[in-house]
């Protein structure tokens, strides 16, 4: 039994989203609450996802039990860190230069 690759893909939408909410914490919004995210977070993140989608496709077409596990997850890492940067600037554009 293996986990279909759009539910692979909906984990990695489903990060994303989580990673925008916890950069988003604490910016005047006082103690930590559970709630919808934006519904243009949702779009852009789907879009960011969609965009990787030739490289998401390789990567789960690797998961055999002969792969090696920590190649495919340094591998997943990389595609979430890229992506990641990728929302902060759509959301911030030139943030991430300024650092």
């Amino acid at each position: 039994m293996r986990w279909d690759d759009k539910l692979l893909d909906g984990l990695i939408a489903s990060a994303l989203l989580r990673y925008l909410a916890v950069a988003h914490f604490g910016r005047g919004r006082g103690e930590w609450k559970e709630s919808e995210y934006p519904p243009f977070w949702r779009e852009i993140v789907q879009r960011t996802v969609a965009a990787r989608q030739p490289t998401l496709a390789a990567l789960w077409a690797q998961r055999t039990l002969a792969a090696n596990a920590a190649t495919l997850e340094a591998s997943v890492y990389t595609v979430l860190s890229e992506a990641g940067r990728s929302l902060l600037e759509t959301l911030y554009p030139g943030a991430l230069a300024a650092r």
